[in-house]
Formats: structure tokens, C-alpha cells, sequence
């Protein structure tokens, strides 16, 4: 996690909070004792790795690979996790009901086990939500814009799947994946999606000559530092919002505060009633994939 000012550095110690999952400690937050710029002296930092013996790696073995479970491979070269799993779905639910057990997952446990989905079908499901949520036929009737769109996988879904004109606004060129271009290439009346490599401030509807009154939703599926300008954006104009928050970035913006405690929203939790208390328009739901699936929308407007 970018942590701005205060992000972890070989040699650091740190306090960290999380949980354990059988013998892995998975980390939720951390806070900074001492740096080891501040305390080495200029000195390099010479790592001690612990000693190795037959016992622990066999312990590595028996957990479970999460990204075998949430996608089906892993490209980490000898991973020592495991992934020889004659069931791929049960022993992704039992990895799930494990995790869930340790409180790990956010509001997972709305939904039966059987009904989640892995985090890669995030974008399809999300995409699904929004067209149901908001109408096809008012979406069809302007732009959506997609802010931190990334690769661009939601747009995609949006625009190429659904005709949908959905536009990406993320400084980072969009990078269509090996199964995209196929699609794109199997359906040639379909089209990329429109993508704007700027930043979503003040001047962006400006400088990409869009005009407020054709937008028809701003969205973000974990769109990090973008959460809260989406946000702010859709309540001053008047235009529906819907985000799925996943980073807090607490130390990149220090001047937040809750209203109701008048203190720093630092967990996730935090960060999602710092955005409901932003206005009482702002609405939530959840998505049944594994992760941060918390939404918060806005309806449109009379």
C-alpha cells in the first residue's frame, strides 16, 4: 500500500494489525516506530534471513496459494504455496469461510458462500450493478466516465460489452489484456473505449471538452486516491456517483476528519463513513465478490 511520507522501508520497525489465517499473519494497518534512515547512521541495511528447516517449509505447504484460489494460476516463479487442488471451488470456499472466520473480508458475510465470486470477476459484476442500478436507457443517453479506470477493464465492460459510452480517465495508458483484443477482434462493430491519460480534478471537463450536462455517471471501482474527488465531483454537480472504496491513503490526506468523532479516518471502515457523512444522498450496497465490495452511490436526480 502507497502510504505517501509514511511508507514501510527495508530495515523499518513498524507495529502491524491484522490476523492470522492458519499460519500466515495477513496485515490490515501498520504504524511506524522508527525508520531506519533516521537510525542506521547511513549505514546499507543487510537483511538476516530466518533459518530454514524442513518443518517450516512444510507448514508453507499446506496453505493455500490466494491467487491459485482467486484466478485458477499463479505466476509467482516456486511459489511455495499450494495449488495441486483436485476441487478448485472447494477449496476456494474453504478458503473464503476461513478467511471470513478471521474477519478479513468485508461484509462477505452478507452473502452464502456459494454466491461469491473471486475478485477477478469484479468488473463484470460491478458493470452488471451499475446497468441495473441506474437503467440502460439513461445511461445510453451520455457518457460515463470512469475515473482511475486503470487497464481498463471496467470500461471495457461497459463500452465494448454493453455499448455502452463509458470513458476512462486515469493518467496510465489503458492495457488491454490478450483476451480483449480476441473479443475486439471477434466483434468488429464493437470499439475501445475512449481513454483520457490526464488526472480527474477542477479542469478536466474543461481540457477533455465534455460538457456536464451529457454526463450521466461518474464511477470508480477502487479508484485509491480518486475516492473522494469522484465523490465531490458528482455532489457539487448534481451528477450520480456510484464507488467501491478499497484504499485509505491516510497519510496523503491529513486533513480529513469524521464528523461524528471529529478524528482521522484511518481503517477502511473509517473511510467509508467519512464519504457517507459527506451528504445524506449517499447511498450503499454491496457486490458478492471477494474483497472490498462496499458501494456508495448517489440516485439520479429529478
Amino acid at each position: 500500500v502507497n502510504r505517501g511520507s509514511s511508507k514501510l522501508h527495508a530495515g523499518d520497525v513498524a507495529n502491524f494489525r491484522g490476523a492470522w489465517v492458519k499460519d500466515l499473519f495477513s496485515v490490515s494497518d501498520y504504524e511506524i516506530l522508527s525508520k531506519w534512515d533516521d537510525t542506521s547512521g547511513g549505514k546499507c541495511f543487510i537483511p538476516i534471513p530466518p533459518s530454514s528447516n524442513s518443518s517450516n517449509q512444510e507448514n508453507v505447504r499446506d496453505v493455500p496459494c490466494k491467487f491459485f484460489i482467486n484466478s485458477g494460476k499463479c505466476d509467482v516463479h516456486d511459489c511455495k504455496f499450494r495449488h495441486d487442488f483436485d476441487d478448485l471451488k472447494s477449496s476456494r470456499l474453504s478458503f473464503v469461510s476461513e478467511r471470513k472466520h478471521q474477519r478479513l473480508l468485508e461484509h462477505e458475510a452478507e452473502f452464502d458462500l456459494t454466491d461469491l465470486k473471486s475478485g477477478s470477476k469484479r468488473f463484470e459484476q460491478y458493470a452488471s450493478w451499475i446497468e441495473n442500478k441506474y437503467g440502460r436507457e439513461y445511461l445510453q443517453s451520455g457518457i460515463i466516465l470512469d475515473v482511475a479506470g486503470g487497464r481498463g477493464n471496467l470500461a471495457f465492460e461497459l463500452s465494448v460489452k454493453r455499448g455502452l459510452n463509458c470513458q476512462i480517465v486515469d493518467p496510465r495508458p489503458q492495457k488491454l489484456k490478450r483476451w480483449q483484443y480476441k473479443y475486439l477482434k471477434d466483434h468488429p462493430e464493437s470499439v475501445a473505449p475512449i481513454h483520457h491519460t490526464t488526472m480527474f480534478d477542477s479542469s478536466f471537463f474543461q481540457n477533455a471538452g465534455i460538457l456536464l450536462k451529457d454526463v450521466r455517471l461518474i464511477t470508480g471501482l477502487h479508484p485509491d486516491e480518486a475516492t473522494e474527488t469522484i465523490l465531490d465531483t458528482g455532489l457539487e454537480f448534481n451528477i450520480p456517483v456510484s464507488i467501491v472504496p478499497c484504499c485509505v491513503f491516510s497519510s496523503l490526506f491529513p486533513e480529513r476528519k469524521l464528523k461524528s468523532s471529529d478524528v482521522p479516518p484511518t481503517s477502511y471502515h473509517q473511510f467509508v463513513q467519512f464519504l457517507k457523512e459527506k451528504s445524506d444522498k449517499v447511498e450503499s450496497d454491496l457486490l458478492p465478490f471477494v474483497g472490498k465490495n462496499q458501494i456508495l452511490y448517489t440516485k439520479i436526480l429529478p
